[in-house]
């Protein structure tokens, strides 16, 4: 039986009603995910939708959701790795597997900074390959730096020759142990070196003889002291030795066996053996209190006078006196 026109009526109205409010809702989810797009483009916490979402429980709750994961990248950022984010995902899950393996490449870095081997991946309880290849570059470069340093340093307060001190480096030694001295009473003394007539020998032979001779007399009055004294070289043929703490009454004692040692050196060469002989100012001082660099400076110069006096006297020799 057909319908009547009534009801044909009424069925078109309750279709082009229906249609209206697909496009309503419509238009609704366009404007949602529209939001949803801000939303992921913003500052989640600092967020405000428009009233109508705010009786949505679910964009509260992506919302929330995305705050919250925003809050835990921002605390690994800024280097926080202790950080425990509200909500529980399949994104936060991952962020904390991130998290953790920051915490233990941290944990190998503070190891290797200690000079301690990295761990294993079983003891740290780590399938990663990636993080524990990370780990050994990290550890050899580390490596490779720490010997550069070393070996930097060396060449920067070392003299290639001898392997003594050179000037810089001795003033920083010598502040460590005169202040170390003063502190407890010791007489210190210096030594200061001058090898006599030594341009002759370079002259005669050679500078390959000469710094030979340079060598081995630094090795002679190496052979003549104890660990904790210092051994510099100034440059040329002249050489500091500075005792921290010696009794007053043996430094002839000292200078003798010094004197002795170098009468053995000799250096052959195509032309015979070569010999030498030193002067040298000795100074003496009980530090009474700290000192600075000026005090070096002018340490060295008082034993430098008494040095030349030596040289006036004949050469050969040594001047004691007293420092004031």
């Amino acid at each position: 039986m057909p319908f009547s026109d009534e009801q044909n009526k009424l069925f078109q109205e309750q279709a082009d009603e229906l249609s209206k409010e697909h496009t309503r809702l419509s238009k609704d989810a366009q404007e949602i995910l529209h939001i949803i797009l801000e939303l992921l483009q913003q500052n989640a916490k600092e967020f405000h939708p428009p009233e109508f979402l705010n009786d949505i429980s679910e964009f509260k709750q992506i919302q929330n959701t995305l705050a919250d994961i925003q809050e835990f990248c921002e605390s690994i950022r800024k280097g926080n790795l202790e950080h425990s984010p509200n909500t529980r995902n399949y994104s936060i899950a991952q962020l904390k597997a991130i998290q953790m393996e920051l915490r233990n490449l941290v944990w190998q870095i503070l190891e290797i900074g200690k000079e301690k081997n990295y761990a294993s991946s079983d003891e740290l309880h780590n399938d990663s390959g990636a993080f524990q290849s990370i780990v050994k570059h990290i550890s050899s470069t580390i490596h490779e730096l720490h010997q550069s340093s070393q070996t930097f340093e060396k060449i920067s307060s070392h003299d290639p020759l001898t392997n003594y001190y050179n000037r810089n480096a001795l003033k920083k030694e010598f502040l460590n142990a005169i202040n170390f001295a003063a502190d407890r009473g010791h007489t210190c003394a210096l030594f200061l070196f001058d090898l006599d007539h030594f341009k002759r020998i370079n002259d005669t032979y050679g500078h390959t003889v000469g710094d030979l001779t340079l060598k081995e007399f630094a090795r002679k009055i190496q052979e003549s002291i104890r660990d904790s004294d210092l051994c510099c070289r100034l440059g040329g043929e002249e050489f500091v030795i500075l005792f921290p703490n010696v009794a007053i009454e043996f430094i002839p004692n000292i200078d003798e066996r010094f004197r002795k040692n170098v009468a053995a050196l000799n250096v052959e060469t195509e032309t015979g053996s070569v010999s030498v002989t030193f002067s040298a100012g000795i100074t003496y001082f009980t530090p009474k209190q700290h000192i600075e660099y000026g005090d070096f400076e002018k340490l060295l110069d008082f034993a430098d006078k008494l040095l030349y006096q030596a040289k006036e006297a004949g050469r050969n020799r040594s001047i004691v006196k007293e420092y004031a």
